[in-house]
């Protein structure tokens, strides 16, 4: 049987193998690294002494493709049902919850409850805006500057695109707006991983991959591509053509360096620390076990355990500064709202210089489709062009993508 290889065992990469093998093909997975996943993987912490995960994801009940993947291998996520979003912002200390509605119109802005405090549902005229922006159009450009901006439509463009809303698409945020909060409560239930993103979801699929056959070869890594070859670090040379077609499911810069004709993408930041708390704890201000913060450094706080979490998106500035700076700047922000020492626990701080490419309008229009590379190899990857932006589901659609176009080529 011929065998049909995909470079990359990231999402894109273990979505695109898994698609393959469940239609009977044959499979061989190429990975770089000694472990699989990408920016989506856990680890043992030895400072911590814990299960963590290389970066925060959220993942809401929006996401098909990355639920086709789990359903297909046994992958186990669990919802937080009814989907509510807890917020605060420190500049006004005060908190709400944003509870979708079950169906696809938004009735909860007519809520006053459920609104950010002191806004009017004719404030959030600015989702309508983004949904119907001109490609060309940043966040802020469509909804206008002012306080929504400041306290709802920036923090989510950060948050979802990780890039500023003076320079993120917001045709790309209107997308997701129209796939989660138009969808209902079901669509925008957070799904978590209690034991941690390698347990819940790529440790299932490399299991099952290797119980249908498929071969798996970590520490592999593609040195070249050249005249229908991929060519590895060993000197191992594979060829492709349009009857025998491969994945290339890496990232951007590696793509870039591979197929010179691909465009060289700015990219974003994101810092996400890790804190040791005293005990355990089950939630957080607001009833979950996630918290998003307006007007603070800290963007988005989940909490796993004794394991306190806290993500900072669009981070150029805090990605430069060391990590011991990072830890006490943001635990300074915990300790004030959970009432604990000053002095911060151990922690681990997590820097991820090229977390994403910048969501801007002119990268939008650069994002290179399935067929765009050589003939007989497919492109995969949350940074091509899904129409989604860098997200776990992102990532699993392009793979499934990919997949489907060498079934059907």
């Amino acid at each position: 049987m011929t065998v049909t290889h995909v470079v990359g065992a990231g999402i894109a990469g273990l979505a695109a193998a898994v698609h393959l093998t469940k239609a009977g093909r044959k499979v061989a997975l190429h990975e770089a690294a000694n472990q699989a996943g990408g920016r989506c993987r856990s680890f043992l912490d030895a400072k911590l002494d814990r299960q963590i995960d290389n970066g925060t994801h959220l993942i809401l009940g929006a996401n098909p493709s990355l639920f086709a993947l789990l359903n297909a291998v046994g992958g186990r996520l669990v919802a937080q049902a009814p989907a509510a979003f807890p917020f605060f912002d420190r500049q006004a200390c005060k908190g709400w919850t944003i509870k979708p509605s079950k169906g696809a119109i938004p009735w909860w802005v007519l809520n006053p409850g459920a609104r950010l405090p002191d806004t009017s549902a004719l404030d959030y005229i600015g989702g309508w805006r983004l949904m119907k922006a001109q490609a060309d159009e940043s966040v802020a450009q469509a909804v206008g500057n002012g306080e929504m901006l400041e306290r709802l439509w920036g923090p989510l463009c950060e948050a979802i695109l990780n890039t500023s809303p003076e320079q993120g698409q917001a045709r790309l945020l209107g997308e997701v707006l129209k796939r989660s909060l138009l969808k209902g409560e079901a669509a925008c239930r957070p799904y978590t991983a209690p034991e941690g993103l390698s347990a819940a979801m790529i440790d299932p699929a490399l299991d099952w991959l290797q119980r249908q056959g498929a071969e798996i070869r970590f520490n592999h890594r593609l040195s070249g591509i050249d005249k229908g070859e991929l060519i590895f670090d060993d000197g191992e040379r594979i060829g492709i053509s349009q009857m025998s077609p491969a994945i290339l499911a890496v990232s951007p810069w590696i793509a870039a360096d591979l197929l010179p004709a691909l465009p060289r993408f700015e990219t974003r930041p994101i810092v996400c620390a890790h804190f040791l708390l005293p005990k355990p704890e089950e939630k957080l201000p607001g009833g979950r076990n996630y918290l998003g913060i307006v007007r603070g450094l800290g963007q988005w706080w989940s909490l796993r355990g004794d394991v306190l979490s806290v993500t900072v998106s669009a981070a150029t500035g805090l990605a430069m500064e060391t990590a011991p700076e990072i830890a006490a700047k943001l635990w300074a922000e915990c300790a004030l709202m959970l009432g604990l020492p000053k002095e911060p626990p151990a922690y681990r701080v997590m820097k991820e210089q090229r977390a994403t490419i910048a969501h801007t309008p002119d990268a939008e229009r650069l994002r290179p489709d399935v067929a765009d590379g050589p003939p007989g190899l497919f492109l995969a990857g949350d940074w091509t062009n899904t129409g989604l932006p860098c997200t776990l589901e992102g990532a699993a659609f392009s793979g499934q993508r990919a997949a489907q176009h060498i079934l059907l080529s």
